[in-house]
């Protein structure tokens, strides 16, 4: 079973950042708008703008009013870019304060900001070519009757898109609508992998040649399907002890190989390393961004503990849906089902040990949020049955007990952090 999940392969993490990419989608829409633009000059130019003409009013435009009409549209579009750019400047700058910088990813990554900004951009383009192709002196096919009716047309339906966009910005960038985006990604990201071998390959892995790293970095993701394929090729077995979002000093293990022929450098292909952390990184990195959050919640600055109790919540779903997954370290076979492939990991205490931690330094100075953490600790504990993941979660809160009451100025406040790790928990199947 797959204990933490990740992007499994470079591929993926490029075509992440290809599809990630602020001006990715604009562009292409860019380019299609010039495809369309010209197929709506070419049948101005053979008959659809006398056609219109020969309707009369009003898609009789003159050359003069086409010309004006055509220098409004660019100054409109002009204008919705400039609104739609400082008020998304705005409401990130104000986000990145109370949030973080990193989760501005969540907007860029959006299909809704980056149709919009193609839309934009596509409009000012297609006015300036239509600008442009209007002559003001002519009566025919030259006034392009039809590509100004249509850019007309979609200026209108794109003035209400923005509305909708501007709308989907604010409501992107709520804290709730975040923590909840956050906390889906975590639990959609706890699935099983396809291809465990059982039983187990007895190795001594001592005696196996280093994966080193070929630079220092984070690991983003790992193609387990081509490392597969290649310790079949070379009839070896390998060792996976970096983590997606582990970072490796340049020649720091990456894995271990031991088999015939462990002289293949061509290994750390298919380990992506990249030089900052990025959510192609899976629920690793996802997990830290609700601490993140919380933390930032909690500092003096923001003192807002409500947003501090709703990423404790997030975590407590997580924490129990990643707790549920299998915790053996798997072995990975090739189509024969021979064992290649170990991912040697501990899966739940490396994704939540040291952001649990981080948060209890926080959560401590709080004794609402240090008391709910307790009790979503042991809510957690209560629906998962390994036992690893079970004394785990009970040190957490134990410990988060012990420095709550430690720390704790007022003695009733103690007393009910004290009280809270024995508190009754809601039943369960």
């Amino acid at each position: 079973m797959k204990p933490v999940s990740w992007a499994r392969s470079p591929l993926r993490r490029l075509g992440s950042v290809a599809w990630g990419s602020f001006w990715s989608v604009p562009i292409a829409m860019l380019v299609a708008t010039l495809v369309i633009v010209a197929v709506l000059l070419w049948l101005d130019a053979v008959g659809a703008s006398t056609a219109l003409a020969n309707q009369g009013w009003p898609l009789a435009i003159p050359g003069k009013a086409a010309q004006e009409l055509a220098s409004s549209l660019v100054a409109v579009h002009v204008a919705l870019i400039a609104l739609y750019f400082s008020i998304t400047l705005l409401v990130l700058t104000l986000a990145g304060g109370t949030l973080g910088v990193r989760l501005i990813d969540i907007w860029i990554a959006r299909r809704l900001t980056r149709v919009t900004l193609g839309l934009l951009l596509s409009g000012l383009a297609a006015s300036l070519i239509a600008l442009l192709a209007v002559d003001p002196d002519a009566s025919g096919a030259h006034v392009a009757r039809l590509t100004l009716v249509v850019l007309t047309a979609a200026t209108i339906l794109l003035l209400g898109w923005l509305a909708m966009a501007l709308h989907d910005l604010a409501r992107t960038i709520h804290i709730d609508t975040v923590i909840a985006y956050l906390r889906r990604r975590i639990v959609d990201d706890a699935s099983a992998f396809s291809d465990v071998v059982a039983p187990p390959v007895d190795t001594d892995w001592t005696r196996g040649a280093v994966i080193a790293a070929p630079r220092s970095g984070f690991v983003e993701s790992i193609d387990f399907g081509s490392l597969v394929r290649a310790a079949q090729r070379l009839d070896v077995r390998i060792e996976v002890s970096a983590l997606p979002g582990d970072y490796r000093i340049k020649g720091e293990a990456l894995g271990r190989i031991v088999g015939a022929r462990t002289d293949d450098e061509h290994l750390t292909k298919h380990f992506a390393l990249s030089g900052y952390r990025s959510a192609s990184e899976g629920s690793s990195f996802t997990v830290r961004l609700l601490v993140e959050i919380a933390a930032r919640a909690l500092s003096p600055a923001v003192n807002d503990f409500y947003t501090a109790l709703a990423c404790v919540d997030a975590l407590g779903s997580a924490m129990t849906a990643q707790g549920q997954l299998s915790q053996d370290a798997p072995w990975l076979g090739d189509e024969a089902g021979t064992a290649r492939v170990h991912v040697a990991i501990e899966p739940f205490e490396d994704l939540f040990d040291a952001p649990l931690k981080a948060l209890r330094h926080a959560a401590a100075q709080y004794p609402v949020v240090a008391i709910h953490l307790i009790l979503m600790l042991c809510r957690a504990r209560q629906l998962v049955g390994d036992p690893t993941v079970r004394d785990l979660l009970a040190a957490h809160a134990e410990a988060t007990r012990a420095h709550g009451v430690q720390v704790a100025v007022f003695a009733p406040d103690g007393q009910a952090i004290d009280r809270a790790i024995a508190a009754p928990l809601p039943a369960t199947d």
